[in-house]
């Protein structure tokens, strides 16, 4: 089963350009318990364009620290998994941020950056 998803962010046709731009996106609001979380990067505009939409590299997580370990790219796609494999009495302590690389492919296009916890 899956827990609801969350809007955490968007992009616009002016926000991503072809010059790769790093991001950080602060998650310590919603990651907040040990399991799996997946960040998907959904175009509103244009998803049967194959030549467009946004491109990614140097991802990561930080939680206790870097964590390469905890995140991984579902297969080609633009979703990204984070596993919280530690609990913590006061999780403002230690925040959660998922870092990036981005830029948009040649077409401009629209969409929205949005998180859930994978529940089994």
């Amino acid at each position: 089963s899956e827990d609801l998803t969350t809007t955490i962010g968007n992009w616009d046709a002016s926000t991503l350009n072809e010059e790769w731009k790093n991001v950080t996106i602060d998650l310590t609001p919603y990651i907040n318990r040990i399991g799996q979380y997946e960040i998907s990067y959904n175009m509103v505009t244009c998803d049967w364009a194959k030549d467009w939409g946004p491109e990614f590299k140097d991802w990561n997580v930080e939680m206790y620290g870097l964590l390469p370990e905890a995140i991984e790219r579902v297969s080609n796609t633009w979703k990204f998994r984070i596993t919280r494999s530690q609990q913590t009495d006061k999780p403002e302590d230690f925040p959660t941020r998922f870092q990036v690389s981005i830029r948009r492919k040649p077409g401009r296009t629209v969409g929205t950056i949005d998180l859930r916890r994978i529940s089994y």
